[in-house]
């Protein structure tokens, strides 16, 4: 994945670039890939999360085209699959903690919470 990506320059506006699409993705993936770097800027754990959630939304449409032809048992099983992807979807994004806006300067992102807090300890 290489180019330039989105970036912010010191008074807050972010400077042109051109968004390089890693490779694999298709239609709907580079959709979301160039809406999400148009808007903001990411780290590059979170660029790595953002392309394995395009990856999972292109995997999604082929299901979903799979799933039209499918009949009977093998109708169900992609249809298990396909729920699958949206449950992982559903974690890659809420990884990434996007903001409710990025209409102002002022963009908060939602406070970090896992799935998963493991044990407190002893009682």
């Amino acid at each position: 994945m290489e180019g330039k990506l989105p970036m912010t320059s010191e008074n807050g506006r972010k400077s042109a670039s051109r968004i390089v699409y890693p490779e694999g993705l298709k239609q709907s993936g580079r959709e979301l890939y160039k809406d999400v770097l148009s808007r903001l800027r990411l780290n590059l754990w979170e660029v790595k999360l953002l392309v394995e959630a395009c990856r999972t939304v292109d995997r999604l449409e082929d299901l979903n085209t799979e799933i039209e032809d499918a009949d009977g048992k093998e109708k169900q099983k992609l249809l298990v699959e396909a729920r699958l992807q949206q449950a992982t979807l559903g974690r890659l994004i809420s990884s990434l903690r996007f903001p409710e806006s990025v209409e102002d300067d002022s963009m908060v992102r939602p406070q970090r919470r896992g799935s998963y807090r493991g044990n407190y300890g002893r009682r």
